[in-house]
């Protein structure tokens, strides 16, 4: 049965940080190091230019290499991260399990893209992946006409990939699949809108239950949804901090490194 969510009582209160509670401050430290650090990040790579399009001009990486596609989704997962903090904090879990499940994406093509950087095998996978990547979504000035279709890499590659460059010495290749597959799919559920994800937010007084659609702050399944959200920022954290190596930044990586026994809970 589905626990019931009572707004009337609070959740159990966090632990204190200071003034702040220490997930707030746990988060936030992550966020703003990651902001410091990202400029230095964008300087590595050949910076997008002002081109031409049709009805108007846009930015554009020319280049289209591996490590311009490592900035764009970094710029892409601080700015989930960023959204995570503020719907964490309106207490909007099933939003929050979205960003959750976009995070695991963009951690694992971090991880995909740094791969042949850091010396390890390029594959004809990573060809695919940069072409779709930069491809534009439309190939025709009026949108009905277009022919443009997109060929993305299955998600199976990437983990296979990553399982089997990254893998730990003590975990065999098939079992590190099993694992990032697990991962990545379990909060698929909040992308696609599954039943049994929509039904975290029901609940409530008995003989008065609902779908609480505007948030479940203060409740039980806010503070959850905060704890595990914990583990999502520690992982982007070093997802950055294998773009840093990728990309020869030895001076963010050490600081990204050193920040990561920092701020620990």
């Amino acid at each position: 049965m589905q626990p019931r969510i009572s707004i009337a009582v609070q959740a159990e209160e966090n632990k204190s940080y200071g003034n702040k509670m220490i997930y707030e401050e746990y988060f936030e430290r992550i966020y703003g190091r990651l902001l410091h650090v990202f400029p230095l990040l964008e300087s590595r790579v050949p910076q997008p230019q002002l081109v031409k399009m049709r009805g108007g001009e846009c930015y554009r990486y020319i280049e289209k290499q591996l490590d311009q596609a490592i900035i764009a989704k970094t710029a892409r997962l601080i700015s989930a991260l960023r959204s995570a903090i503020l719907l964490n904090a309106a207490g909007l879990t099933l939003d929050v399990g979205t960003m959750k499940r976009v995070i695991d994406e963009i951690d694992a093509d971090i991880m995909f893209l740094a791969g042949p950087l850091m010396g390890m095998e390029k594959t004809n996978r990573h060809d695919d992946f940069i072409r779709e990547f930069f491809q534009e979504e439309f190939d025709h000035e009026e949108p009905l006409k277009s022919s443009q279709k997109r060929a993305r890499v299955p998600r199976d590659k990437i983990r296979a990939y990553n399982a089997r460059s990254y893998s730990a010495s003590n975990m065999n290749e098939s079992d590190a699949i099993r694992m990032m597959e697990l991962i990545e799919k379990a909060y698929s559920g909040f992308v696609h809108g599954a039943s049994v994800h929509i039904m975290e937010i029901y609940g409530g007084h008995p003989d008065s239950e609902r779908f609480f659609v505007e948030g479940v702050l203060g409740t039980s399944r806010q503070k959850s949804s905060e704890t595990d959200l914990a583990n999502y920022f520690e992982r982007a954290l070093h997802a950055v901090i294998l773009a840093a190596k990728a990309l020869n930044a030895d001076d963010v990586f050490e600081d990204l490194y050193e920040s990561s026994h920092k701020v620990r809970l």
